[in-house]
């Protein structure tokens, strides 16, 4: 009786697992590492000679936030190549002058390679960057994520979508 019950258990565990899809297998022996670095610049207003040209005189003054991006690089340790895996990223955005935040978004397909990084800058935009969230999937299936700050979904409901 014993061995009947380990059986069917047996021939159980392995027809699910010959039901999940390939691409859900395979996206779980991948390795995918995704580094985000949110990049802010500014504008100075920044220097001041004195009257008499020996001495300078630094003005501090307030710098003011003109475009924000994102640096993404994934790094794949996988054991076969993986085509069209897409990345997709929310730029949250304070605009001058505004009270809400809005949301920039993106995607880019692009083909991972064993031991080559890929690494780009998503589009600049206007504003200070007070968040973001990006996304590696294939077959929509995620394979990494990262988002900042930790309350980003939240902030996300609060901020108007992009025209």
């Amino acid at each position: 009786m014993r061995a009947s019950v380990h059986s069917v258990l047996l021939t159980a565990t392995i027809s699910l697992l010959l039901t999940f899809p390939t691409a859900f297998l395979r996206a779980q022996m991948t390795t995918v590492r995704l580094s985000v670095s949110k990049v802010q610049k500014f504008e100075n207003n920044g220097y001041k000679d004195s009257n008499d040209g020996w001495w300078g005189e630094t003005v501090k003054t307030k710098t003011k936030p003109t475009t924000a991006y994102c640096d993404i690089k994934i790094q794949y340790m996988g054991t076969t190549p993986m085509k069209n895996v897409r990345v997709a990223w929310k730029l949250l955005v304070q605009l001058p002058k505004h009270a809400r935040a809005s949301v920039k978004a993106g995607e880019k397909t692009v083909d991972l390679q064993l031991g080559k990084d890929v690494e780009f800058e998503t589009d600049p935009e206007d504003g200070k960057a007070i968040g973001y969230l990006v996304e590696v999937s294939t077959n929509d299936l995620v394979l990494a994520s990262t988002s900042e700050p930790s309350d980003f979904e939240a902030r996300l409901k609060k901020a108007k979508p992009a025209r």
